[in-house]
Formats: structure tokens, C-alpha cells, sequence
């Protein structure tokens, strides 16, 4: 049996002063496998393992009879699952009630009957993800209501769709009937890298407690339905955006595109802190411009010109990936690209134009550094670096050099590419720009940047970087 070194905690109350300690088991299934970039993890209750009764021979019970030193005459434990950046959910796990004659008889109101539990919605598995399980006790006339409510929701605790309504339940149960003990029984925090199987026993004393399964589910928004992945994802507070975009869309006859603009980028900002993956992300972003602001999109007259919110102007924002909308309901006009490596080019160059979409393109298209290379001498710029030096103010047609499988340069001829850095213009200056694509992604390793003079050079050095 196969056992990581994680471990499951009693946190026990101070007058306890006991210390229980459960391990997570073997793991089984198929490997884990999950790209946080485009998926989400589930995570399922399988099977939960109580006594039958009181049955002191069970390891379960003795467990239980640890932290529960006190046990009153109605025990509720439900599970409590936290991701890194998340709220918490609860669900219900399991009630005990004494009898006539004191003793204790066990129901699990999770996993029966082959039925998995969800215990979370879909959620970015990136980091530690925090397991408790809590127990409440009673004692008198509420037990009777408390198992009402209980017993009414057994469908709904039973349906993975449900995860909020259960999660009010408990809730609602804890603020009208506060509970005469609670023991934060167990805590366990699980990372990424620790889980090998897709299925995983925790186990106490070498008893399996609790099954829990892992499996991914894909974007929220596939098909580029705005209402249905908003409702899906759970995003409740969107509509003053909606409102706010909306009218700056009616008003771009008269004041022109220049507030949308703005609040786009607004948009985009609130979109990246929203618990989505980046390619929900983008077709969040792209759909909600498209859909709350088609006139702008479609193109409309303003000062005598036609003017649009472009491919361009959505490849600005710091959550946007074109290469996701293209061709799709939400795609825009403009950036003329057949393939996936010109979308990541124009990407690099359109997020370069603004700093929070700068720091966006560090992340996804800088290795650590940036080097960028004057003639035969060259610079490294850090990720920071990049962030508050570097800018490209309009974007530049290009050709594409193709050196190999996965390996491509972007030549700016005549100086069309306006670039610049720490303010300083190379707008007169042929540019060249290589992208690869590895295992990560796509990633630039260089700009040359064909200057005029040594003294040119010398100036960037000396007086730009410092």
C-alpha cells in the first residue's frame, strides 16, 4: 500500500487534550492527470465506512469516541472542502443518535447506495486544497427538527447539482439550532503534486474512513454561452458591469470608443480575479464585449469614421486569448492569423501595450528573462523589468520566419513596430522577435532590435535599466 506523507489531524478542544492521527491510504484508478489551464477538478465522497451500531470493535467508533469524549444525544459530522482560492463548501457526512438503551446508531448521509457525493463545485486545483471534517452535538428538544430538515434533504443532498443548497442548509441549521459541542475533528490539506491516483482512501488505524474520487470537468463556457456559463460558474455580481458596458456602447456615437475601451480593461481586470481558468477567462471576456457591446463590435460612426472594438483592442486585455475565440460566436475583426503561433505573436505584442496586461504576457510568454539584443551586444530583462520598462504602443504587420519545427521569428520591417523601452522609441529601428514552443507553451527567447549606433546601445545600458 502505497501511503504519501500526509496526515490528518484531530484538532481536538483544550480540554480534551488528545491527539488523533489518520493517514491518507492507497490511491487507485487512472493517474490524475489535469491541465489547469483549460479544466477543472471534482472531487467526489464514494464510499464513507461507519458501524454498524455501537460496535467497539470497529476502529471507526473508537475514533469517533475519541473526539467526541462528550457525546450527546444527535451528532451531525459534515465535510467541509476549501480550495487555495475559494470559499468553503459543506456537505453532509453522517449523523449518530443515541437510543433508550445509550446506545449509538450511525446513518451516512453522503455516498450510499453507489451514489457519489460532490463536495465541491468545479474548482482550479493549483494549490493546497484544505479537507475538514466537523461534528455537532445536541442535546433536548431541537433534535427532532434538526432531523426533519435532515431527512427532507436527502435528495438534494444526493444530487451533485445541489452543492449550494446543501451548503445553506448547514448553514441555516448552525445559525437557528447553535449546537451544544463542535469539535473541528480532522483537517487535511492536499497539494497538486501529491496525488497520484484518481482515487483515494483516507484511513483510520488502518481502516478505510472515507473514499474520495478526483475528476476533471472542462470549461464552463464551451460554446461560448454567456448566460449558461455565468450561471454554471456561479457569477452572481456581473450585471453592473453588464449595465455599465452596455451604455458605453449606446453613447459611442457621441463620445466615441475611447470609455469602452476603458472599461473593458476594467472588465478584464475583474474577469482575472473571478475563480476561472484562463480559457474561461477569455471567452468570458471575449463574450461579455460582444454581447453587451455588439454595436461597437459590428462597427458604428463616429467623427465622420468608421470605428470598432477590434481583435486588437480585445488582445490588449489582460485576460484575452484570440487564438481561444477564433472562429467562434465571440471572435472579432481584424488580426489576420490562420495559425496558433501568429494568434500567441499578436498576443505578446497586443498585451504589451498596457501594464496589467504586461504582467499577464510575463507570465504566460517570459522564461525568467527577456533578452534583447542591439546589434552584437544584448540586455536581459527580468519579469519586473519587463513589466515597468518595456511597451509597445501599436501593433505592426509582420512576416513570419519559419527556423524549424516549434521555432519561428516575427520580422517588423522599416520600423513599423513602435517599441519602446524605459521610454526610450526605437520606432526607426527593423525589429525581430523569436518565439518557440515547448512543453509549457509558447515562450519569446529574444528581440533584436537593429540599432543605429554603439552610442544608442551604451544609452539603454547606462541610463535606461538602472
Amino acid at each position: 500500500m502505497n501511503k504519501l506523507l500526509l496526515m490528518l489531524f484531530f484538532f481536538m478542544t483544550p480540554f480534551c487534550g488528545l491527539t488523533q492521527t489518520l493517514e491518507i491510504g492507497q490511491q487507485s484508478g487512472d493517474n490524475f492527470t489535469y491541465d489547469s489551464s483549460k479544466q477543472y477538478t471534482v472531487i467526489k465522497l464514494s464510499s464513507i465506512n461507519l458501524p454498524e451500531g455501537e460496535d467497539d470493535s470497529s476502529l471507526i467508533t473508537r475514533a469517533i469516541k475519541r473526539f467526541a469524549l462528550d457525546r450527546k444525544q444527535f451528532g451531525l459530522g459534515y465535510i467541509e472542502v476549501t480550495p487555495e482560492f475559494g470559499e468553503p463548501e459543506k456537505t453532509f457526512l453522517f449523523s449518530y443518535e443515541r437510543d433508550s438503551n445509550d446506545i449509538y446508531s450511525y446513518e451516512s448521509l453522503g455516498a450510499t447506495d453507489g451514489l457519489e457525493l460532490q463536495l465541491i463545485r468545479p474548482f482550479i486545483f493549483d494549490g493546497p486544497v484544505t479537507v475538514k471534517i466537523v461534528v455537532q452535538e445536541w442535546e433536548g428538544e431541537n433534535n427532532a427538527v434538526i432531523k426533519k430538515i435532515i431527512n427532507a434533504s436527502n435528495d438534494l443532498s444526493l444530487s451533485t447539482e445541489q452543492i449550494t443548497g446543501i451548503n445553506s442548509l448547514l448553514s441555516t441549521i448552525e445559525t437557528i439550532f447553535p449546537a451544544d459541542s463542535k469539535f473541528d475533528a480532522i483537517t487535511l490539506q492536499v497539494s497538486p503534486e501529491d496525488i497520484k491516483g484518481s482515487e483515494i482512501a483516507i484511513t483510520a488505524a488502518g481502516e478505510n474512513f472515507i473514499t474520495i474520487e478526483l475528476d476533471t470537468t472542462e470549461s464552463f463556457f464551451k460554446g461560448f454561452n454567456l448566460h449558461n456559463g455565468l450561471d454554471r460558474a456561479q457569477i452572481r455580481d456581473y450585471k453592473a458591469w453588464q449595465n455599465v458596458i452596455s451604455d458605453a456602447n449606446k453613447n459611442a456615437r457621441n463620445d466615441g470608443l475611447e470609455p469602452l475601451y476603458a472599461l473593458a480593461r476594467s472588465y478584464s481586470n475583474y474577469v482575472g480575479q473571478l475563480p476561472l481558468n484562463s480559457l474561461d477567462q477569455a471567452i468570458l471576456t471575449a463574450c461579455s464585449i460582444k454581447d453587451w457591446a455588439s454595436d461597437a463590435v459590428n462597427g458604428l460612426e463616429f467623427d465622420g469614421k468608421t470605428s470598432r472594438f477590434s481583435a486588437t483592442n480585445y488582445s490588449q486585455l489582460p485576460t484575452a486569448d484570440l487564438s481561444v475565440v477564433r472562429g467562434g460566436r465571440c471572435d472579432f475583426y481584424g488580426v489576420d492569423c490562420n495559425n496558433e503561433n501568429c494568434f500567441k505573436m499578436s498576443d505578446f505584442i497586443n498585451k504589451s501595450s498596457t501594464e496589467n496586461a504586461r504582467k499577464k504576457a510575463a507570465s504566460m510568454y517570459i522564461d525568467g528573462e527577456l533578452v534583447i539584443t542591439f546589434n552584437n551586444s544584448e540586455i536581459k530583462l527580468t519579469s519586473d523589468e519587463f513589466i515597468n520598462s518595456f511597451r509597445i504602443r501599436r501593433t505592426a504587420f509582420f512576416e513570419i520566419e519559419n527556423n524549424g519545427p516549434n521555432n519561428w521569428s516575427y520580422h517588423f520591417r522599416d520600423g513599423k513596430l513602435d517599441l519602446r523601452i524605459n521610454g526610450k522609441r526605437y520606432l526607426g529601428s527593423p525589429i525581430v522577435i523569436d518565439l518557440v514552443k515547448d512543453d509549457e507553451g509558447y515562450r519569446v527567447t529574444g528581440i533584436e532590435i537593429q540599432a543605429d549606433n554603439n552610442e544608442q546601445i551604451a544609452s539603454v545600458r547606462l541610463n535606461e535599466l538602472q
